[in-house]
């Protein structure tokens, strides 16, 4: 069925369809031509008798061969070869020949009213029913040729769906498990301010409102603008800031034409995860988190970095930047690149999207 499918599609596209007419008319025009000069030059015809049988001959086979390819086109490839070979294949290679054989004698005999002639049609008819035995194998082969391409270029797009759709599993996999660290901690804050303020409660579930809302709406695409990803991690460390107050310092550096390169969606929130759970949290003294983004050699650079008080107390196994490692890789191969700079007072993170 899909098969038929392609075939048709083929067949109504007139582009494709023109240019197919137009290979096969070449091919049969050099057919007419190399017979035509063959039984003039080796046989000793007329030319002009010469011409009307390579055109009856030829002609009216490529009529038959279109009638081969339709006929092919039914074959059922679950049966053995040799069922295959005694029903449907034999049977066809007999009545197509036949009908070749016998509608060009016929034809020529009313056309060509030459006595020698007759006599040699008559002659090498023999002859004519091997060339139509290597003819029909060519028109087999040819389309034997092309199905298996069809079928080799199906299963190479099959393949590279599977294997798309097996990335993107991946990439969302590793996506969902970056996501719930934030979420379990906004709550855990939301629990221990509900009683001591609820103004700020209530401010910090706004925030988380508005910081869900941009998950679910753009959590199916695989890339965003780094203007709106910005926004996200704003939210982001609004709502941290409400959680560490004075101790969270956020400055923000962005060259205007690094605003509108695209990169994977939340791929920045782990990296101020990072931030605040090794740096703001881990410390009494104000932490600044900066990020400055910039375009360089036309790739995105973006580099989040926090002060510290000397090494985290909690080690921590940076699930969330191995992760998104990960993601990367699967997105850009080696094209992307994300290294880490750990100095005693200064945490950086520099991420290159191409």
């Amino acid at each position: 069925m899909a098969e038929a499918k392609s075939t048709t599609n083929a067949m109504l596209n007139p582009r494709l369809y023109k240019t197919s007419l137009t290979v096969i008319s070449l091919i049969w025009t050099a057919f007419v031509a190399v017979h035509t000069f063959f039984m003039v030059y080796f046989l000793d015809l007329t030319p002009a008798n010469a011409f009307r049988d390579a055109l009856v001959f030829n002609i009216l086979f490529a009529i038959l061969a279109a009638g081969i390819l339709l006929a092919l086109q039914f074959d059922d490839n679950r049966k053995s070869i040799d069922r295959r070979i005694i029903y449907f294949y034999l049977p066809m290679f007999l009545l197509i020949i036949t009908i070749w054989l016998a509608g060009s004698y016929s034809i020529l005999l009313f056309l060509i009213q030459d006595d020698q002639y007759h006599i040699f049609l008559n002659l090498s008819m023999k002859y004519r029913a091997l060339i139509g035995v290597f003819l029909f194998s060519m028109v087999f082969i040819v389309h034997q040729l092309i199905h298996y391409y069809q079928n080799y270029q199906q299963k190479q797009l099959k393949a590279t769906r599977l294997e798309s759709e097996l990335q993107r599993s991946k990439v969302n996999t590793l996506q969902m498990q970056m996501q719930p660290h934030f979420l379990f901690n906004a709550l855990n804050s939301i629990s221990s301010l509900t009683f001591d303020d609820s103004e700020k409660t209530r401010q910090m579930l706004i925030k988380l409102s508005d910081f869900l809302r941009y998950t679910t709406r753009y959590s199916e695409q695989q890339l965003v603008k780094l203007s709106d990803e910005l926004s996200h991690i704003d939210q982001y460390l609004a709502i941290e800031h409400l959680r560490f107050g004075d101790r969270l310092v956020y400055q923000k550096k962005v060259a205007p034409d690094a605003n509108e390169r695209f990169l994977p969606c939340l791929v920045l929130q782990p990296l101020f995860e990072n931030a605040v759970k090794h740096g703001v949290n881990q410390s009494i003294n104000p932490v600044t988190i900066s990020i400055n983004a910039f375009v360089k050699y036309d790739k995105l650079v973006v580099v989040v970095s926090n002060t510290k008080d000397g090494e985290s107390s909690k080690k921590g196994t940076r699930t969330g930047l191995k992760n998104l490692n990960n993601r990367l890789k699967l997105l850009y191969s080696d094209r992307a690149d994300l290294r880490i700079e750990n100095a005693p007072e200064l945490f950086t993170v520099t991420l290159t999207i191409p």
